[in-house]
């Protein structure tokens, strides 16, 4: 089986190419290689919640639920860093209903590339 390898920088790049498997360079070397998304999954705490409701929400509330490591405003949307989309989905909800709010859009995010490479060089400069 011929196998093919294509190098494509990013730099300058709004999106990179995506191919079967992705490596993320530092400095020369690889720090990490696999499919986009396991490289993805491997940063579950940096994926994202973001919530539109009808009405303007108390960010400081919303940061009171314990499966919820940041919540800050993107726009006119709310957004939650969570490693559990699950239990803060049903939070959100709950949270609506309580309120009183009406939940336009909701939307669950995965880390993007870009993201787990910023995470991967901060873990390796920890270490060193």
């Amino acid at each position: 089986m011929e196998r093919l390898f294509s190098f494509q920088p990013t730099h300058g790049r709004s999106k990179p190419a995506i191919g079967h498997r992705t490596a993320i360079i530092n400095q020369g070397k690889i720090a990490a290689i696999d499919t986009p998304e396991n490289l993805r999954a491997q940063s579950v705490e940096l994926q994202y919640i973001e919530a539109l409701f009808d009405k303007q929400v108390n960010i400081e509330e919303i940061s009171k639920s314990p499966n919820i490591s940041k919540a800050s405003f993107a726009g006119n949307k709310v957004r939650v860093y969570t490693a559990n989309p699950s239990a803060v989905i049903e939070f959100l909800v709950e949270f609506a209903k309580q309120k009183r709010l009406r939940i336009l859009s909701l939307n669950t995010m995965m880390p993007s590339l870009e993201d787990v490479f910023i995470k991967l060089i901060k873990e390796k400069e920890a270490t060193v």
